[in-house]
Formats: C-alpha cells, sequence, structure tokens
C-alpha cells in the first residue's frame, strides 16, 4: 500500500496535469500586455498631444481690430498685429521638438515596465500552480496514510501518537494545498490585471529554468546606463528644460508690429496708411525672473538625473546581488538537493517497510523530502525573477 502510494507521489511530481485548451506563452501574454495596457496608450496619446502642440510653435498673438472716428464725421477701420522675435518662434519649435522625444522616452520607460509587471506575474502564476500541484499529490499522500494509521490504531497495531501525529500531518498539508488554491486565484487575478487578458480559463507553460546566459546579462557592464529606459529619459529631460531656457532668453529679442490704418477724409487723396512698430521688452525684470526660473529647472532636471542615476546603481546592485544569490541557491537544488530529496524517500519507505523506523520518522522523512521539493520550485522562482529584473534596468 505505501508502496503504490509513494509511486503515485513520485509520478505526479514529474508530470503537470494539462487540461484540453490552449498554452498561453509569455511572449504572447507581453505581446497582448504592450498593445492594450492603459499605461502604453497614455504614453502614446502624450506622444500624439506634443506633436500637435509641435504644430503650433508659431503661435501668433491675437490681432487688434478696431474702428475710429477720426473727425466724429465718419467711421475707419484699423488692424495691427504683435509678431514675436523671430529667434522665438525658431526656439518654440526646438522646445517642441525636445518634448516629442520626451514623450516618445516615456513610452520606452512604459513598455520596459509592463514588460516586466507581465513577465513576473506569468511567473507568479506558474510557481502557483505548480505549487498546487505538488501540495495536492501531498494532501493525498498523507491523508491516505493518515487513514492507514487510523486502520492500524483501530486494530491495535498503532498507539495514539502515532494516530495523532499521522492526523496532525494530514491536516497541516491539507491547510496548505488549501492556501494554495488561494493563492493561485489571486495570483490568476493579478496576472489577468497586468496583461488585460480578462479569459478566466487561463493556461500558462510550466515553470522553467530560464534559459538567459551569464554572459548575455551583462553583469557589471557600466554601459547599461546608457540602455537603462528610466535613465535615458531623464537624460532627455535636461534636453527639454536646456531647450526652455534658450526660449526664454529669446524673447529678450524685440518684436515686431505692423499695422492697417485709414484715417483720412473719404475725399482725401491718402486712403491707406500704414504702421510699423518695434515691440521693445523693457520690463527687463520680468524677462529676468522667467529666465532665472528656467536656468533653476535646468539645472534641478540635471539634479533629479544624478538622483536617478544612483538610485539605478543601487537597484542594479541588488539585481545582481539578488541573482548571484538565487543562483547559487537554485544550484544546490539542481546539483544535490532533489537528489537527496528523492534519496531521502527511497530510503525512508525502505526502512520502514523493514521495521527500522518508526511511522513518525518515516511521516517526518516525507515531509522533509517535500518541502525540498517545494524549495526547489521557490529558489527556481527567485532565479528567473531577478533575470527579469536584471533585464529590465538593462533596457531589455
Amino acid at each position: 500500500m505505501i508502496k503504490k502510494t509513494i509511486a503515485l507521489l513520485l509520478g505526479s511530481m514529474l508530470a503537470m496535469q494539462l487540461h484540453a485548451q490552449s498554452i498561453l506563452t509569455i511572449d504572447s501574454a507581453v505581446a497582448i500586455a504592450l498593445r492594450y495596457h492603459p499605461q502604453i496608450v497614455l504614453a502614446e496619446q502624450n506622444i500624439q498631444q506634443q506633436r500637435v502642440i509641435k504644430n503650433g510653435s508659431f503661435s501668433l498673438e491675437n490681432p487688434n481690430v478696431w474702428i475710429e472716428s477720426p473727425t466724429t464725421d465718419f467711421f475707419t477701420l484699423g488692424v495691427s498685429q504683435t509678431i514675436a522675435s523671430p529667434f522665438s518662434y525658431i526656439q518654440q519649435s526646438k522646445v517642441g521638438k525636445q518634448n516629442i522625444l520626451l514623450a516618445e522616452k516615456n513610452l520606452t520607460v512604459s513598455k520596459a515596465d509592463v514588460v516586466r509587471q507581465t513577465r513576473k506575474a506569468y511567473l507568479n502564476l506558474q510557481f502557483a500552480e505548480i505549487k498546487v500541484s505538488q501540495l495536492k499529490s501531498q494532501d493525498s499522500i498523507f491523508n491516505n496514510l493518515n487513514s492507514a494509521t487510523l486502520k492500524r490504531y483501530n486494530a491495535g497495531d498503532a498507539d495514539l501518537l502515532e494516530k495523532t501525529s499521522a492526523e496532525a500531518q494530514s491536516k497541516e498539508i491539507h491547510n496548505n494545498y488549501l492556501s494554495s488554491k488561494t493563492e493561485l486565484q489571486n495570483a490568476l487575478l493579478q496576472f489577468q490585471i497586468v496583461s488585460g487578458i480578462s479569459s478566466g480559463n487561463i493556461m500558462v507553460s510550466p515553470i522553467e529554468k530560464n534559459s538567459t546566459t551569464l554572459s548575455s546579462l551583462n553583469i557589471g557592464d557600466t554601459s547599461s546606463n546608457n540602455k537603462s529606459p528610466v535613465l535615458q529619459w531623464y537624460s532627455q529631460n535636461i534636453l527639454v528644460n536646456k531647450q526652455s531656457l534658450n526660449l526664454e532668453r529669446s524673447k529678450l529679442f524685440p518684436g515686431v508690429t505692423l499695422g492697417y490704418l485709414n484715417q483720412g477724409a473719404p475725399n482725401s487723396d491718402v486712403t491707406h496708411r500704414l504702421q510699423l512698430g518695434v515691440s521693445v521688452p523693457l520690463w527687463f525684470w520680468t524677462y529676468h525672473s522667467q529666465i532665472k526660473s528656467a536656468n533653476l529647472k535646468y539645472q534641478m532636471s540635471t539634479s533629479e538625473y544624478s538622483i536617478a542615476s544612483l538610485q539605478f546603481n543601487s537597484e542594479q546592485q541588488q539585481a545582481i546581488a539578488d541573482f548571484k544569490k538565487s543562483s547559487q541557491s537554485l544550484n544546490y537544488y539542481e546539483t544535490s538537493g532533489l537528489s537527496e530529496a528523492d534519496t531521502i524517500i527511497y530510503a525512508a519507505t525502505k526502512s520502514f517497510n523493514a521495521g527500522q523506523i518508526s511511522y513518525i520518522v518515516y511521516m517526518q522523512s516525507l515531509k522533509q523530502a517535500f518541502e525540498i521539493k517545494l524549495n526547489y520550485y521557490d529558489a527556481l522562482k527567485q532565479y528567473n525573477e531577478s533575470i527579469i529584473q536584471v533585464n529590465y534596468l538593462n533596457g531589455q
């Protein structure tokens, strides 16, 4: 009975229970998220807005139109138009171009963030599914062992300690199994929120070790700063504020006023009169304040880049440390942990059948082996998650 039970357990741990439906790959999930995620839609709308603003760079002030009566005998129509310095319009156009580039950098940041969120949510769902599968098998095994112990107790072949211990172990495993099902539902909900996939019957591929090589991660590569979407945004923000400063400075140049007014009498030989003037920026304190404000904003943007760079380096070092830690942990399970767990199951079963260990020791040994297998999948999850973070920081 026990040998058959163990055989069923080992078989269930080697295969996933797949339903008759198509599997959603991680690449498909990312593609869907990049197409429908609100964060991406908003970033694309921002680009469109900046392009519209750029088209209005040559923005003239509203013309002045009036009616005068020079001699109170008749009325005449006049109109004037003030045109700012041509340098201002040129700088305004350049500001528009830089803002478009900034919006495009923001889209890149949004895409990188959505990709990271989707990959992590997909990974969490993979782990939740394998955990449910593993605990379901354990729950079945310990339930059978508990039933067998109860029969032995009723027959007088087991004492109260064995009966109580088997019952406690079975209830604990069953409770863990029920908790894992709740975690699976939550992981599924989080994945649906991130990916935008509303279908309730999502089937993901089994969790596997990420095939990314160590060299491809560019661990410790200083050039990764230039690849970071976030740092690229802050770098572009500096250019925007620098161009805005040039725009404020260009407003110190005088503008031109053109006008037309016919003030002559109806029988006058001069029927058309033109006006030509220059708008002089005399209120220098206003322009000085605006230039000073723009210069401070430019300096602030450089400080923001420095702060973001420090934060990036800190996150990169943490990601590298997490990768090395999880890689070492996963290597232990792959090289010895999993094989030791199988050995524990085999040796414990053999010893118990030979009457060399007690029923309690047998169940504790099985529980230890099962925990090692679950810890392996947890280490695998952390390893894949660390790669997701490193790739995000590297702009991949």
